[in-house]
């Protein structure tokens, strides 16, 4: 409409992309974008299935951004279906024709389902020689395989590319991964090639796509011309739904002139912990246990405040978490298992699911890792 009717030229508008429906959701950090992920889901699944096969449907492409983390939170609030069962989206009266297979992609895939929700990341789009295909190759310089055997059976794993080219009439959604749009990777012309090919083999192409992100912005900063929801921070702190953030300033500190982080920074440290026990002690009385984090520049000064506060404050005692991120704000391999179970019971104040009450991490861990426990940041 704004392209057809509006008064002028669109700022970042690139008729290429123009192809399919294509709308982005400009939501804050922590405002329920995948509550309204999950909306779209169900509104679309529901209008297929009782209204307009043609202009809905039922089969779904949910992409995480580059980050592990927000892969591994979509992938616990989807998997099973779980929160299509714990949020109250879908009318009584048709739960019981609600049918949605959720895959992961981990999961191998042998039978699309009729009514289906992929869950990947957009790694998983990159045009690259898999594994998958080193392994096929291997095994076909070998050994000479009947022609009823199927290869890919010997290597099992999530091959998205190669099922979407059967799934004509898919809804993409997209959770922070707008740099999708980066076209030195070429992300976003694979799926405008997959559209084309649908559309030239099945006659129906890409349904729509759905950009979720706080920050939906081309390379050279502009927004997306197809924003059609604007849901900015400000907004969601006056309507309580993100967390007022208070700066705590520390009276008359001084650095102190010393190579070591501790003694460095040992006042704001400090303050940070005195700060923490006081919201511990009045969070007590409703059984919320809140978390201290502590931001460092280098892992190596994270590793000494790693060691003070897990050894030297004795209510922290064994209860800190260390984590190591690259320069990017992804956490390290090393550190995943344990960063990806804090992360899902971060919220649970029961010790023996969560010992944890403090992380000391290198930079800020980035999006993705929205929990609603984080206190105080020093």
């Amino acid at each position: 409409m704004a392209r057809d009717f509006g008064a002028g030229p669109i700022q970042g508008y690139d008729p290429s992309y123009d192809q399919y429906p294509l709308y982005a959701f400009k939501m804050a950090t922590g405002s329920g974008k995948t509550y309204v992920m999950a909306l779209a889901i169900v509104w679309s699944y529901f209008n297929h299935k009782k209204e307009d096969k043609e202009d809905y449907t039922s089969k779904f492409l949910l992409i995480a951004g580059e980050k592990n983390v927000i892969y591994d939170r979509l992938c616990r609030d989807f998997k099973d279906g779980k929160i299509f069962r714990e949020l109250p989206l879908i009318p009584p009266e048709w739960e019981d024709d609600f049918a949605l297979k959720v895959i992961p992609k981990e999961d191998p895939i042998h039978v699309i389902p009729e009514d289906v929700l992929f869950l990947t990341n957009i790694q998983q789009l990159e045009e690259r020689k898999s594994k998958k295909k080193e392994v096929e190759e291997y095994i076909d310089g070998v050994y000479e395989l009947p022609s009823v055997y199927n290869v890919s059976d010997i290597y099992h794993e999530n091959r998205i590319k190669e099922v979407l080219v059967t799934c004509p009439n898919v809804m993409i959604l997209k959770d922070e991964a707008h740099h999708i749009y980066n076209f030195e990777k070429a992300w976003k012309k694979i799926l405008l090639r997959l559209n084309k090919n649908l559309a030239s083999q099945y006659g129906k192409g890409i349904n729509m796509e759905f950009d979720f992100s706080a920050t939906p912005k081309t390379e050279s900063g502009a927004l997306f011309p197809w924003i059609i929801v604007d849901f900015p921070l400000k907004e969601a702190i006056e309507m309580n739904i993100v967390k007022l953030p208070l700066k705590g300033i520390v009276k008359k500190a001084e650095e102190i002139a010393s190579t070591k982080a501790v003694e460095r920074y040992r006042a704001w440290i400090d303050a940070g912990i005195r700060r923490w026990r006081e919201y511990k002690e009045a969070l007590k009385p409703l059984s919320k246990k809140p978390v201290l984090f502590f931001q460092c520049p280098e892992n190596k000064e994270a590793d000494e405040i790693f060691r003070y506060v897990n050894s030297a404050v004795p209510d922290l005692k064994d209860k800190v978490l260390l984590i190591h991120t690259d320069s990017t704000g992804e956490v390290k391999k090393a550190d995943l298992p344990k960063a990806r179970e804090f992360a899902k019971t971060i919220d649970d104040p029961d010790p023996d699911k969560n010992p944890y009450e403090a992380i000391v991490s290198t930079l800020m861990l980035n999006e993705g890792w929205d929990v609603r426990n984080v206190n105080v940041i020093v």
